[in-house]
């Protein structure tokens, strides 16, 4: 089924964890994309503004939700279920063509953090410093936090 949801401003759309067959695409408003929400390491990983889409790795993979989503602002989703993903993206070709960028985008961005994690893990390890953009536990544990959302 695909159907249109309101959200209001700090509203939980879904949690880190919860299991579900949807994705949703921003009609107007936006949504953060946040981890671990509401413990000592959260991190807002991203925000989804209108056309951009979220919660689809849950219809691809079948895995539970690796962040929690909440509306950013008074927002507008048109959600989409597993039923009718693919009659969906039959309507909505060029979809499809923004999913793949997506997914790339963070497949690109997940590699060069790893890349440079394992730099700074080599350079800390012979001894060297580091001229690393930021604080090499940091890095680190972003890195690690990745994973595990992604495991």
């Amino acid at each position: 089924m695909v159907k249109m949801m309101q959200f209001q401003k700090g509203d939980v759309i879904f949690k880190e964890g919860d299991s579900e067959l949807c994705m949703y695409e921003v009609a107007s408003g936006s949504v953060d994309i946040i981890l671990h929400r509401g413990k000592d390491d959260e991190e807002k990983l991203t925000t989804v503004k209108a056309n951009g889409v979220f919660g689809e790795l849950g219809l691809i993979d079948y895995m539970a939700r690796s962040a929690t989503a909440v509306a950013a602002e008074d927002t507008s989703v048109t959600v989409v279920d597993d039923d009718s993903f693919s009659d969906y993206i039959k309507e909505r070709p060029e979809l499809i063509l923004h999913l793949i960028h997506s997914i790339s985008d963070r497949i690109r961005v997940l590699s060069q953090d790893y890349d440079e994690a394992c730099r700074d893990i080599s350079t800390y390890y012979r001894g060297e410093k580091s001229e690393m953009s930021g604080s090499f536990g940091e890095r680190i544990k972003k890195l690690i936090s990745f994973g595990r959302q992604n495991a």
